[in-house]
């Protein structure tokens, strides 16, 4: 059984892009391992917060689509939980009982969609 799930999180702006690529490689690491697929990845820099979350206003919107077993949920975010500079992430299930196979095809994702210009950007046309 395999669903389709999308997790949004934040990280400190103080962290380099090559540090949060060396991060998100282990959480698309973790999809694969439990034989999930990736669908999208798009980092947005500097996105500013609604409000302060420990002590910072902005930070990188992370965004994530991926097809997998509901235990990945799981390991997912135990590992954002002990990520010190996660300051904040959610969870959303998009769809259930999908057919693993139909996103075989569209999990190549060996790069990551980086948008500079977040206060241009709308994180929720991604979503739709």
């Amino acid at each position: 059984m395999h669903n389709i799930y999308e997790i949004i999180f934040v990280i400190e702006p103080t962290v380099s892009i090559d540090d949060l690529k060396v991060h998100l490689d282990q959480f698309l690491d973790i999809v694969k391992k439990k034989n999930g697929s990736n669908l999208a990845i798009n980092i947005i820099q500097q996105k500013k917060l609604a409000w302060m979350r420990k002590k910072y206003k902005y930070g990188y919107l992370i965004y994530h689509r991926y097809v997998s077993s509901p235990d990945t949920v799981n390991e997912y975010e135990m590992d954002l939980k002990s990520l010190e500079t996660c300051i904040l992430w959610q969870t959303i299930l998009i769809d259930r009982d999908v057919d693993k196979n139909k996103f075989l095809e569209l999990d190549s994702i060996n790069e990551y969609n980086i948008i500079a210009d977040s206060e241009e950007y709308n994180v929720m046309k991604d979503m739709m």
